[in-house]
């Protein structure tokens, strides 16, 4: 299967999972838009620390979001939450062809189906511009990734992949029941790279991903 199609039928996989109920909505991001350090370890203890610590993303307990990123946003908060630090033409050229179906203004009643679809395909690319960047330097999202094998990955690898994805995308751990979700969402793929892009683009293209 080319890239093309494979980030294709990732692509429809998301959009059937999205809807299937794994979008919660949390606390978001803040408006400040630099990304969680999850270099090390993710332990419960580190990850807990990890969590209460990040000045850049301060978690209020009951606080309700009341918008969600608008179009001139999206791409910069989706690539400084995954650490991206340039974006190919690819994912320059969906940003510019889905950008007209998000929401100008961010606000809550402006979310429609088109606009999670847009989101979601520009997610896609954003991911794929992180597996090759992390492919060829450091791996930040997904540390001990082999991108080249044909195999999927150890349960154990993908699971840290998710709760670095969630404290850098989301601010807070994955939940037991999102974890599960998204395990289910990779068994349905056939190598790493594929897996781990069903990873990241359905976490980024998830609620909890574009609030502000």
């Amino acid at each position: 299967m080319s890239t093309k199609n494979t980030r294709l039928f990732i692509t429809s996989g998301v959009v059937f999972f999205i809807t299937g109920g794994l979008v919660t909505l949390g606390n978001g991001c803040s408006g400040n838009f630099k990304a969680v350090d999850v270099t090390g370890a993710l332990d419960s203890a580190s990850s807990a620390a990890l969590t209460s610590s990040q000045g850049d993303f301060p978690i209020i307990p009951g606080a309700k979001t009341v918008s969600v990123v608008y179009s001139k946003q999206v791409l910069e908060q989706m690539t400084a939450c995954t650490g991206v630090q340039k974006v190919s033409d690819s994912t320059l050229a969906m940003y510019e062809q889905k950008k007209g179906a998000i929401s100008v203004l961010g606000s809550p009643n402006t979310i429609t189906s088109p606009m999670m679809m847009a989101i979601t395909s520009i997610a896609g690319e954003v991911c794929n511009d992180l597996i090759n960047q992390e492919n060829t330097g450091t791996k930040r999202i997904f540390k001990n990734m082999n991108f080249v094998t044909n195999a999927l990955p150890a349960t154990a690898d993908t699971k840290d992949a998710i709760s670095r994805m969630a404290l850098s995308c989301w601010q807070r751990l994955e939940t037991d029941s999102e974890r599960q979700a998204i395990l289910d969402l990779v068994a349905t793929a056939s190598t790493a790279k594929s897996s781990m892009l069903l990873v990241c683009t359905a976490m980024l293209s998830s609620l909890d991903s574009i609030l502000n």
